[in-house]
């Protein structure tokens, strides 16, 4: 079994209540979904969080991340 195909989707969903912490206010779930699939047709998916104030990512770089570097390192592998 190999890694065939690795993909990152963002997504945003407004939170109810916006979050309140000391480095600011979120009021939206700004994250990204990691699904990697095999030649053999399973697949598995993660979640990715973008605090830009926490952790100095955001959802774009976290995309060109898996697009650039992940991604590519990923496929051929056994899983």
């Amino acid at each position: 079994m190999k890694i065939s195909a690795v993909t990152a989707v963002p997504f945003v969903l407004p939170y109810l209540h916006p979050f309140h912490m000391a480095s600011g206010v979120v009021t939206e779930a700004a994250h990204v979904l990691i699904r990697i699939e095999t030649d053999e047709g399973l697949s598995g998916v993660a979640e990715a969080m973008s605090r830009s104030m926490i952790y100095g990512e955001s959802q774009a770089s976290i995309v060109e991340a898996v697009r650039s570097w992940f991604g590519p390192a990923l496929i051929g592998l056994d899983p």
